[in-house]
């Protein structure tokens, strides 16, 4: 019988992985000249100069960012700081209602409940509803409520559909019964589920999960000072040489940065429509008060002249 080779391996070792180059991981051009209509300072706990960094993208930034995420910039003392964008293929959670009550429709033979999402524009994948298993069928509509334009050039509000189907459960169960309807991303924030109930009563309670795609950057840490910027709607997407190792960046392990608060812009959790709103009144009220300036200077001018007059 021929002898058996055995094969004896050593202790195990961490090897790091080698440095990315360093052109890549340089500081970029000059920040565009563009008004941004949001940014938040960035933070970061622990990460060293120019090791990779993670961020997803708050759900704030959907609110004024394009769809498409063009517009977004990092930047660091008037400097754009290159980064990857990835999408993870697995969504998390914009919204978690519990046990909410379907509200009858008064001389309606259907229920509806409304959803407010935390901002306008969130990148929407899916909406799960899920209930106690007993025997029910329930034609189920999922609607959005978006901003649209009438005849001459009149603006309104309407419900736009975006999925619908039956919700079936032949029997009862410990486990509950799901649904998913299918949602993608809308202007607004405001949903509403509907469902026909026909001769039955409404169900008595129902669970739904608002699920949304991921957005992450992944770049080099600056330090602190980074800023994440976005909303202004000409600017075109960056093209970064950081490009060229996206798919071994996504491998490479990074630490998570996180967002803060706006910096003196307007509120993220402000609808366009809402922002402009708060805007043309801070304009109207300061041109009142120009207004009244002149008429008060107008008149003490105009008494100023009738003394002068009136002095022999």
């Amino acid at each position: 019988m021929p002898p058996t080779s055995v094969a004896v391996l050593g202790q195990e070792k961490t090897q790091a992985l080698p440095d990315l180059p360093a052109p890549t991981l340089a500081m970029g051009a000059a920040l565009p000249e563009v008004a941004f209509a949001w940014r938040c300072a960035l933070e970061a706990p622990g990460a060293a100069p120019q090791s990779l960094v993670s961020l997803d993208v708050p759900p704030a930034c959907y609110a004024v960012a394009r769809r498409d995420l063009a517009d977004l910039r990092l930047a660091y003392s008037g400097r754009q700081v290159p980064f990857v964008l990835w999408l993870p293929s697995e969504p998390v959670q914009a919204l978690a209602l519990k046990g909410a009550t379907p509200k009858t429709l008064k001389g309606e033979n259907r229920s509806e409940i409304e959803l407010d999402l935390p901002t306008d524009n969130l990148p929407l994948v899916s909406i799960e509803v899920s209930a106690p298993a007993a025997p029910f069928s329930r034609p189920v509509s999922l609607l959005a409520l978006e901003e649209t334009s009438g005849s001459e050039g009149r603006r309104g509000d309407s419900w736009v559909p975006l999925d619908s189907g039956t919700w079936r459960c032949p029997g009862v169960s410990e486990i509950p019964t799901r649904f998913v309807l299918s949602a993608s991303q809308v202007d607004g924030h405001r949903l509403r589920l509907v469902f026909e109930d026909g001769d039955n009563a409404p169900l008595p309670s129902v669970d739904v999960v608002a699920w949304r795609r991921r957005h992450v950057l992944l770049f080099p840490w600056a330090g602190e000072g980074v800023q994440l910027c976005a909303g202004a709607q000409n600017l075109g997407a960056p093209t970064y040489d950081l490009a060229d190792l996206r798919d071994e960046i996504i491998r490479r392990p990074t630490r998570p940065a996180t967002a803060g608060g706006a910096l003196g812009e307007a509120s993220p959790s402000l609808s366009r429509r809402e922002s402009l709103f708060g805007r043309g009144a801070l304009l109207a009220a300061l041109l009142g008060v120009g207004v009244l300036l002149v008429v008060i200077l107008a008149r003490s001018l105009g008494k100023s002249s009738a003394g002068t007059t009136g002095t022999p």
